[in-house]
């Protein structure tokens, strides 16, 4: 069965939220995730939430490179806090809307 608006293997993996580790941030706390992705539209919005029952809830927002990737952002989650959880957005080359896998926060938090 053909399924025009399913996303393909790749463009699943085309955004990915990392939580392999923390990170230092607002010089005195800790935090976690790491945006990367590739084969994006060029110049579309991505976010990064918490996901909810109902919605995401947005926390960090930026835009795709001219060559369609995001190179490896540090999106400023902090350990301990709401964001135990959280998951990325963004379009494909294709115009397609994708999310990334969740991804929780790593044991260090």
């Amino acid at each position: 069965m053909i399924c025009p608006d399913c996303l393909t293997l790749r463009e699943q993996r085309a955004i990915q939220a990392d939580n392999s580790g923390t990170y230092t941030c607002h010089q005195v706390l800790t935090c976690w995730g790491t945006l990367s992705g590739s084969g994006l539209k060029p110049g579309a919005q991505w976010t990064v939430c918490k996901p909810s029952v109902e919605t995401c809830v947005n926390h960090v927002t930026g835009t795709v490179a001219a060559g369609g990737t995001i190179d490896a952002v540090q999106v400023l989650l902090l350990c301990g806090q709401e964001f135990d959880r959280a998951q990325a957005q963004s379009t494909t080359s294709a115009g397609k809307e994708i999310n990334s896998a969740f991804v929780d926060a790593p044991p260090s938090c």
